[in-house]
């Protein structure tokens, strides 16, 4: 009998922000001195600098997205009230605080 592991959402964000090996594009607000800059290209995943923010803030791990979904996200994002625009609000209300 085979035992299956029911997993939490947070540990799928979390392995899926800190363990991917396919490239990801990080589409929030550029967070200084983390390695995070809008529309990098992340090959490795999250950059160790930058994962203390994402404990802080997991919204920036929601903005880490695969390619093929840029460019409607990124129309997401200028549209009140959907996920992604909440989401980089809090990013960026998260970054103004850091100054």
């Amino acid at each position: 009998m085979t035992v299956v592991k029911k997993i939490t959402k947070d540990e799928i964000v979390k392995n899926e922000v800190t363990k991917s090996t396919l490239p990801t594009i990080y589409i929030g607000p550029t967070i200084p001195k983390s390695g995070l800059q809008n529309g990098v290209i992340l090959k490795n995943g999250i950059p160790n600098d930058a994962k203390k923010h994402v404990e802080q803030c997991p919204e920036i791990g929601k903005m880490v997205i695969s390619a093929e979904l840029v460019a409607e996200s990124r129309l997401n994002i200028a549209k009140i009230g959907t996920p992604e625009n909440k989401f980089f609000e809090r990013i960026a209300a998260y970054v103004g605080g850091l100054n």
